[in-house]
């Protein structure tokens, strides 16, 4: 079973890739012939500024 640190980063991931969906919907870039690009380019970044959000979050752990 997963760790609930692991658990959180992966539940933010998806959230912001399902934010990146609903905003490339809203600016009408969702549905377009061959590889949505500009979808995949806003999901990338919304689950990079996800994984930055929870990593501060959690900040730095030492190992003693």
């Amino acid at each position: 079973m997963a760790s609930p640190g692991i658990s959180g980063f992966f539940a933010a991931v998806i959230i912001r890739l399902v934010l990146g969906t609903l905003v490339a919907g809203a600016l009408g870039v969702d549905e377009t012939s061959g590889i949505d690009w500009i979808e995949l380019i806003l999901q990338v970044a919304f689950a990079a500024v996800g994984v930055a959000i929870v990593a501060g979050a959690h900040g730095r752990r030492r190992v003693r």
